[in-house]
């Protein structure tokens, strides 16, 4: 588009209605998680996936999808059209462009969608307790809670419940945390 900078791999394909899309998108973000229990449960037992796996799974993912859409492409605006402009008077392709510097560039905010994709879905606790039934299948979230009775509270093995689930997302962020900071700050670290 003339006279508009043309900053990433996003910004360089327009199409009619893509700021409309975007729109929705956001929308679709904004809206409360609770919304959506009603109709993802009456989905999944038309499905039969009632306390499965695939029941918990896959609405998690299906409902952070919008948000990877919306951080990848705020991601992809920051990349230089300097990097694209240089390997298109190389003779690179557009299919090159996409996978030898855009892909490689965005392993910052592929880390941080990851991240919080994980941290969403590891503390739920609504959705596991609708969709399944057996108690023995239920994420370590949920299992911290059954040191808590109506009568009383075990705090000791309470506390050490919540340090147990949070260590798996504290090693990885301490693996990746780097990675992480430089995808949330929009930067670009090699």
């Amino acid at each position: 588009m003339p006279g508009r900078p043309h900053s990433s791999m996003a910004a360089r394909y327009r199409f009619p209605g893509r700021e409309t899309i975007f729109f929705l998108i956001l929308m679709i973000i904004m809206l409360p998680g609770i919304l959506l229990v009603i109709p993802m449960f009456t989905q999944i037992v038309s499905w039969n996936w009632q306390n499965s796996v695939q029941a918990i799974v896959l609405p998690w993912a299906a409902v952070q999808i919008p948000f990877g859409m919306f951080l990848m492409r705020t991601f992809f605006e920051t990349l230089p059209a300097a990097y694209f402009e240089a390997a298109r008077m190389d003779g690179a392709s557009e299919l090159q462009l996409f996978s030898k510097i855009a892909i490689p560039l965005a392993l910052p905010a592929f880390a941080t969608l990851a991240i919080l994709t994980l941290l969403f879905s590891w503390n739920d606790l609504i959705w596991p307790l609708i969709a399944l039934f057996d108690n023995h299948k239920y994420p370590i979230s949920i299992g911290v809670l059954a040191f808590n009775t109506n009568t009383s509270t075990d705090y000791g093995a309470t506390f050490s419940a919540y340090v147990m689930a949070s260590l798996p997302l504290l090693i990885l962020f301490s693996f990746t945390a780097k990675r992480f900071m430089a995808g949330l700050s929009g930067g670009i670290s090699l």
